[in-house]
């Protein structure tokens, strides 16, 4: 009986040891733990924080608007120059340097928007419309994506991004000359809808005669005020079947179609012929290909409505900058976009 009542002593001994033991081990909080921790000190804090890996190119949004602008840098005899880096740039906001925070070569890819005018007027040309589109689909790189949208009182756009020349010869051959313009409609469309989806890389490209005859959404001023709001750069093409084209007849689709190019930091083409139409397209393929793309945080947060200065720099010598020179920032934050310059 006593050696049965040692056993059970040593036994109950043994017990109260092992609680005591595990009682001053650490053991890690679980997730319930961790919430309600979460404001009991800096460590608990600074562990609940942790950021998140982040992928090499991502873009990382902290609470304010990135800005970015397209760059084309030539020597001085015009020839663009490539194999620059992000080092290479500096750029400036009303005078002070920022961080380029993004940085995109002209080896990266670009998403174009083709709007193709097919209306009316354009009736016994568009077999060469169709022509002069094919062979600017074929400037551009495999890797590259193009929109088809065609417009005349109807606005089609044909076919989803793609870079597969199948389906973009596919697509620009499947257009029809219509009756109307709806030109406004148009370029609301592809600024407010389409365009504001694609990559950071992106454009339009408007091949058109300037004039509206029909559009029902949108207007002259409404296609302005969105195009200081975008960050697309359109490219403008104006043709004309009837000589002179650039005549007092001309000088409000001049005005327009300048306007957009001018506003958005792309360029304006006047085309007499179908074959400076393919010139034109040729040259605007070679531009699309050749440009970087910069974008920053600004150190200092714009007021809405408040106009900044950019000015873009390289550490090479004897080269020349083109690149939209300010942007006027919105509540929203989006930036709207002003003109070009040569720095």
């Amino acid at each position: 009986m006593r050696r049965l009542l040692t056993l059970l002593l040593l036994f109950f001994l043994f017990l109260a040891c092992r609680q005591l033991l595990c009682a001053q081990e650490p053991h890690p909080p679980s997730l319930g733990d961790a919430k309600a921790t979460s404001n009991d000190g800096p460590q608990n804090s600074k562990l609940l924080t942790e950021p998140e890996a982040v992928g090499e190119g991502d873009v990382v949004r902290v609470n304010t608007t990135l800005v970015t602008v397209p760059v084309r840098v030539v020597d001085r005899k015009g020839k663009y120059t490539s194999n620059l880096n992000k080092e290479d740039f500096h750029l400036y906001e009303d005078g002070v340097e920022q961080q380029i925070s993004y940085f995109a070569s002209a080896e990266e890819p670009i998403t174009v928007m083709l709007l193709l005018d097919t209306s009316g007027s354009t009736q016994h040309m568009l077999k060469d419309i169709q022509k002069a589109a094919l062979a600017f689909v074929r400037c551009l790189r495999p890797v590259d994506r193009v929109v088809i949208v065609s417009f005349n009182q109807e606005i089609q756009v044909l076919n989803e991004p793609t870079g597969a020349r199948s389906k973009l010869e596919e697509a620009i051959l499947s257009t029809q000359s219509g009756d109307t313009t709806r030109l406004y409609d148009a370029v609301d469309l592809a600024i407010n809808s389409q365009s504001e989806h694609l990559p950071s890389r992106r454009a339009v490209v408007l091949f058109t005669d300037g004039e509206d005859t029909a559009s029902r959404q949108a207007s002259y001023a409404s296609n302005m005020h969105d195009a200081e709001l975008s960050t697309t750069m359109i490219y403008t093409i104006m043709y004309s079947l009837t000589a002179p084209y650039f005549g007092p007849k001309h000088s409000l689709p001049i005005t327009y179609l300048r306007g957009l190019a001018r506003t958005t930091g792309a360029r304006f083409y006047r085309a007499g012929d179908m074959g400076d139409v393919k010139k034109v397209f040729s040259r605007i393929a070679a531009e699309l290909r050749q440009q970087y793309s910069l974008g920053y945080y600004p150190k200092t947060p714009a007021q809405s409505g408040q106009k900044c200065l950019i000015k873009v720099k390289v550490n090479q010598p004897n080269m020349l900058v083109r690149a939209r020179d300010s942007y006027i920032y919105s509540q929203m934050g989006s930036m709207m976009g002003q003109k070009n310059r040569e720095k």
